[in-house]
Formats: structure tokens, sequence, C-alpha cells
């Protein structure tokens, strides 16, 4: 008779093959080269390559969410990955001619060669749509993988998460300090010295901090003590310290989303932290020693506002100065969408196509690069159908807010909406989910939302 291996007596699956391992790992490597957007390329492949490698180790769990996943789930998925390629589908001349704003692309082919009886993807810029075709490999593996996962697991990815933000936070500090140079060249306006921690983009660095700030709230305390309280606030303004050094205006504007959720959750779990149970046990703290716990929040709050004075005041002084190039943008972008509308220009080639609408008055030295507001340069590249695919997203979060409001793990699940919000917020002015440490941060937070929708004596195989 074989001899059983130890990890089957004993009922347990080896560290490597752990899915939530996996997940972890990927997490890791996404934050540490997924950070600087589509003009890294090696960096972001790197990340993709890895995510494949891990849905080829877990082929049963992709079969499972295939098989198990609910519609909504399913459906949005598939249909966020498949319009790039459908964009790269080849039509007859006759057709193509016929789309919106390709008059453009047909009288500069009529320079040099006859288009007739040639075919041309509705994309104006194929490559550019097949590489963010590629940038949903990432996001996608997370879902996939982390759907259905357990509780346990869920805190072991949150902490993952926590202890990443925390990482960057330091990192920042040395940035700052010139001890250590920024990891990817920058063009926020000349503003080297902020928090960039692992990101190109100071926006995206402080909206990840402001998810990492809601994530904090909901993570288990092994015990109720006033050593364990003060930590998590400690680390709690070390986190917020951090979006204030970023100097980002939207970044420090969303910090009111995670303290609020924080603010709920300690007053609706209030009797958790003071009173006696059934027995008369004392649990929790005193309200003596919560009282002098919270004066001393305070002060350490204050003591940390005050140690970020200069860069609090200078985000504040850039909030009294809104007149930025935003709005010319936008402007020209909506011009821009109008010329592809319906069908779009295709995904990924806002940067190629929006020259063409760009007001003489608002050229300067820098190109536009992105729309600053993703929903409008969605308008640009797909048309309606991204809008609605984007929609679907917002609801499917808000549906799963009011499923889970009875479950004793709704708190863990409220809190990756709130992470989800400030993604989604910030994308009004910004490109928040442009780069893969953010969109795979964004994938983990709505696959754990996404178990709203599953039964609850599901049960995870890892």
């Amino acid at each position: 008779m074989r001899a059983q291996s130890p990890y089957a007596a004993r009922g347990h699956t080896p560290l490597w093959k752990q899915r939530v391992v996996h997940l972890q790992f990927l997490l890791v490597a996404a934050l540490l080269f997924g950070g600087g957007g589509v003009g890294y390329g090696l960096a972001n492949a790197c990340v993709q390559i890895l995510a494949l490698v891990l849905l080829a180790l877990n082929g049963h769990v992709v079969a499972r969410f295939f098989r198990h996943a609910p519609w909504p789930v399913l459906g949005l998925l598939v249909l966020t990955m498949l319009w790039p390629l459908l964009q790269l589908v080849p039509l007859p001349y006759a057709m193509w001619s016929r789309l919106p704003g390709r008059d453009i692309v047909e009288q500069s082919l009529s320079l040099v060669t006859d288009p007739q009886g040639a075919w041309f993807p509705v994309s104006m810029d194929s490559m550019r749509t097949l590489t963010a075709f590629v940038g949903t490999i990432v996001p996608a593996t997370v879902l996939v993988l982390g759907w259905g996962i357990s509780g346990r697991d869920r805190h072991r990815l949150l902490w993952t998460l926590a202890i990443l933000a925390l990482g960057s936070v330091l990192l920042g500090v040395f940035q700052l300090s010139g001890a250590v140079p920024l990891i990817y060249a920058t063009n926020d306006l000349g503003m080297t010295k902020v928090v960039h921690g692992t990101f190109a983009n100071r926006n995206s660095a402080g909206v990840f901090l402001d998810v990492a700030l809601a994530i904090l709230c909901i993570l288990p305390l092994r015990s109720v003590t006033l050593a364990n309280l003060a930590l998590r606030v400690g680390l709690f303004a070390l986190l917020g310290l951090g979006v204030i050094g970023t100097m980002s205006r939207s970044g420090t504007a969303l910090l009111l989303l995670p303290v609020l959720f924080c603010l709920v959750r300690l007053w609706a779990t209030r009797k958790e932290w003071i009173g006696k149970d059934r027995q008369g046990v004392r649990q929790g703290i005193s309200r003596g020693w919560l009282l002098v716990f919270a004066v001393g929040g305070l002060l350490v709050i204050g003591a940390v506002a005050g140690a970020g004075g200069g860069r609090l005041a200078s985000t504040f002084e850039r909030y009294q100065n809104l007149k930025d190039q935003r709005p010319e943008i936008w402007a020209d972008a909506i011009d821009s969408a109008k010329r592809y509308w319906p069908v779009g220009a295709g995904t990924g080639t806002f940067d190629e196509v929006f020259q063409a609408d760009e007001s003489l008055e608002y050229v300067t030295e820098r190109r536009a690069g992105r729309a600053h507001n993703d929903y409008i340069e969605m308008a640009v590249e797909s048309g309606p159908f991204a809008e609605l695919i984007a929609l679907a997203w917002v609801l499917a979060v808000l549906a799963s807010v009011w499923c889970v409001r009875k479950r004793e793990d709704r708190w863990t699940l409220w809190a990756s909406a709130v992470g989800l919000g400030c993604f989604i917020l910030q994308s009004g002015i910004d490109y928040p989910l442009r780069n893969q440490a953010n969109l795979c941060v964004a994938g983990l937070l709505f696959a754990l939302c996404a178990t709203a929708f599953r039964p609850r004596n599901m049960e995870s195989a890892a």
C-alpha cells in the first residue's frame, strides 16, 4: 500500500498549491511592477504572464467559476473582455467606410493606395486595442480565482493589501527624502517631491491608499484591547498621511469615504468595544479607557496632521486654484466622442484620435494622453456600449451591498464596495484604473463583492 501524503492525511493543501497564495503573489507582483500604465509594457507583461500561469495552475477553479458563477458576474466579465476583440474583427471596405469618423483615415489612405477591396478593423489602432484587451487579463484572473474564496482567505488577501499600502507609504517617505528615486519617470507637472510609491501617477497612488484605509477598518482583531486599537489608529493615520503626501486633490477629498465608513462601523459595532455579555463578564474595554483612547487618538491624528501640515497646506492651495487643462480636454474629447459615435474609435485609441479634435487654442507642448475622465474616454473609444458596461458594473456593486445587509461578513463586503466607490468617483476626473496595479486591486474587491451572489452553503476549494 502506498504511503499517504502528509498533506492529505491532515487535510491540508501544500502552500504552493493554495489559491490564496497564488492571489497574494499576483497582488504583490501587480503592485510592484504594474503601477506604470500603458507606457511600461515590459513590466506590465511580467504581471500578465504571471496571471496566465496562475490561471493554468488553477484550471479546476476556472472551470468551476464558469459553471457556477451567477450570470450577471459571468456576463459582465465576458462582455468586458470580448468587446476589444470584436473591435479587431476586419470589415470589408464598403462597411468600414460607412462607420463614423473613418473619413479621415479614408482620405489619408487614398493618397497612397486604393483602399477599395481592402478589409479594415473597427479600431483605428489595432495594436492599442489589442494592448487594452491584454490589460484585462490580470483583473479577470483575480476575479475568477477570488470568487467564492473562504472568509479566512479573504482576510489574508486584505491584510496583504493593507501591508502593501503601508510599504508604499514607507517607500514614498524615502522618495521624498531623496534616498530612493522614483520607480517610474513622472510628468505630474514637475511635482517630483510627492509620494508616488510604486505608481507613476500620484492620483492613482492616492486612491490606492484610500482603498487600503477602507480595508483597514474591517480587518479583524484577535482581541479588543487598547493596544490593538491604538495600533489600528496609528496605521490609519500613517496611511492618511500618505494620501496627503501624494498632494492629490481627488485622493485627499476621497479620504472622506473611508473615514465616514470607519465611523459608521464603529458606531454600529459599539457593543463589541464596551459593555458586558450575558454572564456579566466584561468584554472589550471600559468606558474610561475608551475615553482615554479617543483623546489619545485625536492627539495622534493631530500630530500626524501637523507633521504633514506643509503638504496639507499645499494640497489645499491647489484646491483654491482649480484652473487646469481638464475642462478644455473634456470639451474637445466630447467633440471627439461625437465624431465616432456610436461605434467609437477603438478601445485604447484615445491618445491617437484625440489630436484631430484638439482645439488649437488649447494645444501645449505636452500631449493630453488621456481624457482625465474615464467615462468620456470610454465614450470616445467605444461609444454607448462601454458606458452601459461600466454602469452595469456599478449596479452590480450596489446590488451586492444590498444583498449582504443581513450576513455576518457584510462589513468585509461593504468595505470592498467603499474601495470600489473610490475608484468609481475618481474615474470622473482622472484614470485610476488605467494601470495593472489598481486594476488588480479592483478585481479583488469586486471578487469579494461578487460573493454576495453565491449560495451561502457554497464552500471554497482553495
